[in-house]
């Protein structure tokens, strides 16, 4: 694993090493680990277009005045969508494709402590979160990400502060 200085100096070649104007989507960027890495990608890019999708519109409204405090050049724009339901993974992608040309940055954060429950659509619910709704926004976004003329990167973080091996036979559903 970097450090912590290494991880910093890395950050810090962001404005002069990347180009103006990375686009980035965030499933699951209005609290904890994609909460944070939204405020960091608006303060570290260099106009960047931020495409967080979340359930709640008031968190989104309070990160997107963060971050145009911490970058008066951030375009935010928050789509609202309940993505534990697979119905709804589709609709934030095709509006993020009808602005967009490239993806640079999809950034996968969603997920729950709630087990032991189904969504209305009948599957379990933390793996709706954890990998049905991932894999639909992979799938539909790797022409975007495809297209990407610099960074291309798809990141998931799984049990944020829960690190540790991962149990396959243990998902349920």
């Amino acid at each position: 694993m970097v450090s912590l200085k290494q991880d910093r100096a890395s950050n810090d070649r962001i404005k002069t090493d990347l180009p103006k104007g990375l686009v980035a989507v965030f499933a699951g960027g209005t609290n904890g680990v994609g909460e944070t890495t939204v405020r960091h990608f608006a303060n570290l890019a260099t106009a960047p277009r931020v495409y967080p999708v979340e359930r709640s519109q008031e968190a989104g409204a309070r990160i997107a005045a963060q971050c145009k405090t911490l970058n008066p050049e951030d375009t935010f724009k928050f789509i609202e969508s309940d993505t534990s339901l697979m119905r709804n993974v589709d609709p934030p992608c095709r509006e993020t494709a009808s602005q967009e040309r490239e993806i640079n940055l999809l950034f996968l954060s969603i997920e729950t402590l709630q087990y032991g429950t189904r969504t209305d659509e009948g599957l379990n619910y933390p793996t709706t979160l954890t990998l049905y709704a991932r894999s639909r926004f992979i799938s539909n976004f790797v022409p975007l990400i495809r297209s990407a003329k610099s960074l291309r990167w798809v990141v998931s973080v799984y049990g944020a502060t829960f690190e540790g091996r991962v149990l396959v036979d243990k998902f349920q559903g």
